[in-house]
C-alpha cells in the first residue's frame, strides 16, 4: 500500500493497534512515497485526513483555534484514540484491510 508520507503508517499502525487489527497490517506492506512539490504534497496530505478531521467542532479544531492556540500533531492524536474514539471511516477501512489480508 503506498502512502503520502511515513507519519501516514504509524497512523495506520496506531489505528490497527486500537481496532485489534494489528496481525493485518502487520500483513501489508506499506509504502512512503514522496513526490512533487510541497504544495502539492501539503494539498495531498491534507485531502487524506479529510475524513477525520473535517468537523469544524472537533477536539483537533479546538485546539488550534484556542487562545493561545496549539497545534497538535495528527499521528500523536492517532496514537492516542481508543477504538470507541475512532471514525467509522477508519474502521471500515481496516475492515478491508482485515477482509484483504485474511486475518479478523
Amino acid at each position: 500500500m503506498y502512502l503520502e508520507g511515513e507519519s501516514d503508517e504509524r497512523i495506520l499502525r496506531a489505528w490497527a493497534g486500537a481496532c485489534a487489527a494489528q496481525a493485518a497490517i502487520d500483513k501489508v506492506h506499506l509504502k512512503s512515497v514522496r513526490g512533487g512539490g510541497k504544495e502539492s504534497m501539503k494539498q495531498r496530505a491534507d485531502q487524506h485526513f479529510v475524513a477525520l478531521f473535517e468537523n469544524p467542532d472537533a477536539l483537533f479544531h479546538q485546539l488550534r483555534n484556542a487562545d493561545p492556540p496549539l497545534q497538535p500533531i495528527r499521528e500523536d492524536i492517532a496514537l492516542s484514540m481508543s477504538a470507541e474514539e475512532t471514525h467509522d471511516d477508519v474502521h471500515q477501512f481496516i475492515g478491508k484491510l482485515q477482509r484483504i489480508t485474511g486475518v479478523a
